[in-house]
């Protein structure tokens, strides 16, 4: 979708000040912002297709790999001695993106972004979940939290934490984006440790608090409408690329009652669902925040399944949100989402109200930031 955006739009990527990313959402960020650094690089495609053949890599071998034979052996070690398979997906990524653009973008500096060609903008706010507090731990290449001694003209909610703040150094890029994006079980909880060697904290994937990445958002549109006042004239646009959230915000509804076994797995349930629900409702204050503040709002998400099949590309199923696409997979979430119907194509009633909203929240989107910079 940003890849999209950035083709569409002269000059997007000089006009997006913020991207507030969660889970996977962070991996996407990190890598359109690695991107926007300096073109396309070696690859000859366009440069949504660069994008897409960059994050398209196989990242599920390492992972798998490093999982079965020196994660599986550390186990049996009395102290660490082996790299995790969380390093292992680190490398990949950044190797991936090597391979595509020529350049080892992902291993530098994730602060120095803020210092890039004297414009730190697009800014990444990576959100992760504090395991000590069960809070956001946010990873910024723009410092929010004050400098000690120093009074912050419009502070942020002392909620959310500075990631870099509370590490007290430097991470590299890729190492930023999977502290958001550490699936369960998929990757271990990251890490970090005192000076005296002993674990300080621990942090897990950002969708464990909220998976829209909203709350932080907020914060930043707070902010800035606070320092600039009558001069910010804000554009807020939301992308969802989970399935089985809602195509539209005022469609979110409770699901359908399960009785199975409820009165011991009911406070399971409600856990699992509370975190979607957080993300829900912040989106929605999200839109309210862009609503009461006269600011347009985009909102692009991943269509819904719908029953049928399309030139082989099944609809009936959720497109799986993993490390490994198939080519069917690519190609279903990029019809959902964007490509033209070709030979007169008909998409199942459901997938194309979803596309056609898709698609002229796209040109709305173009056609507001192209009179902007005008």
């Amino acid at each position: 979708m940003l890849g999209s955006l950035h083709q569409t739009v002269p000059d997007f990527d000089d006009q997006l000040f913020a991207i507030s990313g969660v889970s996977g959402g962070s991996m996407g960020a990190t890598f359109y912002r690695a991107a926007a650094l300096g073109g396309t690089g070696n690859c000859t495609l366009g440069f949504r297709d660069c994008l897409l053949s960059a994050i398209g890599q196989d990242y599920l071998t390492p992972l798998s790999v490093a999982l079965l034979y020196p994660d599986l052996a550390q186990r049996f070690l009395p102290i660490a001695m082996l790299p995790d398979r969380a390093q292992a997906l680190e490398r990949a990524w950044a190797k991936g993106f090597q391979d595509v653009y020529g350049r080892d973008t992902l291993n530098s500096s994730f602060a120095a972004l803020s210092d890039t060609q004297g414009r730190p903008w697009p800014a990444l706010f990576l959100n992760a979940t504090w395991t000590n507090s069960g809070g956001r731990l946010v990873a910024s290449s723009l410092r929010f939290t004050p400098r000690p001694g120093a009074q912050a003209q419009v502070p942020f909610s002392p909620l959310p934490k500075d990631q870099l703040d509370i590490l007290g150094h430097d991470i590299r890029l890729a190492s930023a984006a999977h502290n958001s994006a550490r699936f369960p079980v998929v990757s271990p909880p990251g890490s970090w440790r005192d000076a005296d060697g002993k674990v300080a904290g621990r942090l897990q994937d950002g969708g464990l608090f909220e998976n829209y990445g909203a709350e932080t958002a907020i914060e930043i549109l707070d902010h800035a409408k606070a320092v600039m006042g009558d001069r910010f004239r804000p554009l807020v646009i939301m992308i969802s690329s989970d399935p089985e959230l809602s195509t539209t915000l005022a469609d979110i509804e409770p699901g359908p009652v399960n009785n199975f076994a409820a009165e011991l797995l009911a406070t399971v349930r409600t856990l699992l669902k509370t975190r979607v629900a957080h993300g829900d409702e912040s989106a929605v204050w999200l839109e309210s925040w862009a609503r009461i503040n006269g600011a347009p709002l985009a909102y692009f998400s991943m269509c819904p399944p719908a029953a049928g099949e399309l030139e082989g590309d099944e609809i009936g199923t959720d497109p799986p949100l993993g490390w490994a696409l198939s080519d069917r997979a690519r190609r279903t979430i990029q019809g959902f989402m964007l490509e033209a119907d070709r030979n007169g194509r008909a998409f199942p009633r459901p997938v194309a109200e979803c596309r056609a909203r898709n698609q002229e929240a796209l040109q709305r989107t173009a056609s507001l930031l192209q009179g902007a910079s005008n």
